[in-house]
């Protein structure tokens, strides 16, 4: 895996606050048990699951450009959720990805919100 899409789901994992690393999301990808799509400057880690009407896809680091996620990743990644039959793709953003992702297919489903508890 070329390092700048390491350096970039390693900042993913940080901004998500997951509890894994980079090693653990490349061992998992070669796995099989994640799916990597890029192009040539970014890339999206997705997962797949079974969901209650069929197969799901989640969208889990996205690391590069939104220029180049919106043009060339994402579709791929559509794509192969196609042909894997799922009924439906998930992905987390930010509030200023709904325009962009909008223009996609993708709508808004849910708002997640969140309170600390404990000072970080």
């Amino acid at each position: 895996m070329k390092q700048e899409f390491r350096d970039g789901i390693a900042k993913a994992i940080k901004r998500n606050g997951h509890d894994t690393t980079v090693d653990a999301v490349v061992a998992a990808i070669e796995a099989g048990k994640l799916v990597l799509y890029s192009s040539a400057n970014s890339c999206l880690v997705a997962a797949y699951e079974d969901g209650p009407d069929g197969l799901e896809g989640y969208g889990i680091y996205v690391a590069g450009t939104l220029r180049e996620l919106v043009a060339e990743v994402i579709p791929q990644a559509e794509l192969d959720a196609r042909k894997r039959g799922a009924v439906r793709i998930y992905q987390n953003g930010f509030k200023g990805y709904q325009r962009v992702l909008n223009k996609l297919g993708f709508r808004l489903k849910t708002i997640l919100m969140q309170k600390e508890l404990v000072d970080v």
